[in-house]
């Protein structure tokens, strides 16, 4: 039998030299139990973070395989399996490690002679704290139960997180508020490097000037380190880097940002990035969510529209176009609305009216000729001022087709000029020929006009 292999023996020497032998009662445990050593593998993570625990186990003996290896593990308070647990078994037999549980398990393991084996399984911290872990006495059908694993910690820190907040909810276009950054520090240890990026959304820019202040660009109070916050007017980003916040401290800092364009500025920041102070661990870097806040830019934002009725007819006075402008901002306009019309050649304007608007015709200036109405009139969002009516004479060469192009701007619109363009089918006028006739035919025509006459001249003087 080979000892490395069978079970264990005693011997008795019995009197001329015998000796006895006899196998050991079965259960007597003859060696060593297995070892554990446990492992995390991160020092720290965030609240609702994830990671990594080890449990290696290993054959002390070196003569023989250990058999039905099982151990525990009760995770502390604040720790339970994570979802999904991407455990580990290197160990054979089965591994128990339920989404959600506070502890997993192996039973019927298998480790060879003189090796070791791993398990892993994913944890999630739940609450902040230390959390110190200590497996059960691993035990196996060989060597019987040992004891306790070695201690294992894990730091679960409370995120850093940043707060925003604009100095008022609405502003008018062209107006501005500050922007407030809150930097805060709830863990046990100091944050290093802290840095984000703010992009601000279309329509919103870094004021000039920028307002940059706050307490983060002072190293003073629980700044170890001063902020380098990046703040260009006219830009539209705001950025830190470099802040350096000791343990339970806060600070913040502000900018002014102006509106650029009317509607509702949603404003997200970057993920949060810095690395905690673990003491003996070093630094370790961590991450967290960014910042959201939100600002409505109310203003004006002008629209035109221009429409005429059927085809124009070549040579016919009269014809007319119709101009709408309308305000589709959230804001009431202001100042001046001015209305501006090019007509095409083959059109000349004989009048453009509209309540509320004062109107330049040129007199008698066939096109292409600039006509214009203003007005100081201020109209609410989703309103439309009175139509603007041009009328127009159709001169009797006007091509087939014509585009007639209207633009409207002022008011309070920070953009651009609006335009409308208005395609008008331009009727030929009819013309009936009249039939000719040749030499002959005038001959004859003139004869019998001749006769005719001569006719009635005869008749007369009949008594």
């Amino acid at each position: 039998m080979n000892p490395s292999r069978g079970r264990s023996l005693a011997c008795l020497g019995v009197g001329l030299g015998w000796i006895w032998c006899a196998p050991l009662m079965a259960g007597t445990p003859q060696a060593p139990p297995p070892t554990v050593s446990k492992f995390f593998s991160t020092p720290a993570i965030l609240v609702n973070g994830t990671a990594t625990v080890g449990l290696t186990l290993n054959e002390q003996s070196g003569f023989e395989d250990a058999t039905g290896v099982t151990v525990s593990d009760a995770l502390p308070a604040g720790l339970v399996v994570a979802t999904p647990s991407n455990a580990t078994n290197g160990c054979g037999g089965t591994l128990t490690a339920t989404p959600g549980a506070t502890s997993f398990s192996l039973v019927g393991g298998t480790i060879l002679t003189g090796k070791s084996c791993t398990i892993t399984v994913e944890v999630t911290g739940t609450t902040p704290g230390q959390k110190d872990n200590t497996s059960s006495a691993p035990s196996s059908t060989e060597g019987g139960t040992g004891g306790p694993s070695l201690v294992a910690t894990l730091q679960v820190l409370p995120p850093a997180t940043l707060a925003k907040a604009f100095g008022s909810p609405t502003i008018p276009v062209g107006g501005s508020t500050t922007l407030t950054f809150t930097v805060d520090n709830p863990g046990p240890s100091a944050l290093i490097g802290f840095t984000f990026t703010d992009a601000l959304p279309a329509g919103l820019s870094v004021a000039t000037p920028n307002g940059l202040a706050g307490a983060c660009l002072t190293a003073a109070g629980g700044v170890t380190n001063a902020a380098a916050v990046t703040a260009t007017s006219g830009s539209t980003s705001v950025s830190m880097a470099a802040l350096n916040l000791a343990a339970a401290s806060s600070c913040q800092f502000s900018v002014t940002v102006q509106g650029d364009t009317f509607g509702v500025k949603n404003n997200n920041t970057s993920a949060l990035t810095y690395d905690f102070d673990g003491g003996n661990f070093g630094l370790i870097a961590l991450s967290s969510a960014g910042a959201s806040a939100a600002v409505t830019v109310n203003g004006p934002a002008l629209a035109i529209a221009k429409t005429h009725a059927g085809a124009f007819q070549q040579g016919v006075t009269g014809e007319q176009y119709t101009i709408t402008v309308s305000n589709v901002g959230t804001g009431a306009t202001v100042g001046t609305v001015t209305v501006t019309d090019s007509l095409p050649a083959g059109l000349t304007a004989t009048g453009m009216t509209g309540i509320g608007w004062t109107c330049s015709v040129p007199p008698s200036v066939p096109g292409p000729a600039a006509l214009g109405c203003t007005s100081i009139d201020a109209i609410v969002a989703s309103a439309s001022y009175p139509p603007i009516t041009l009328t127009v004479t159709v001169d009797p060469a006007a091509p087939p087709t014509v585009t007639n192009v209207a633009q409207a701007s002022g008011g309070g619109d920070p953009g651009t000029a609006v335009v409308a363009s208005d395609p008008t089918a331009i009727g030929a006028v009819s013309i009936t020929q009249v039939p000719t006739l040749g030499g002959t035919g005038l001959a004859i025509l003139c004869a019998v006009l001749a006769l005719a006459g001569w006719m009635m001249a005869r008749r007369r003087r009949t008594p």
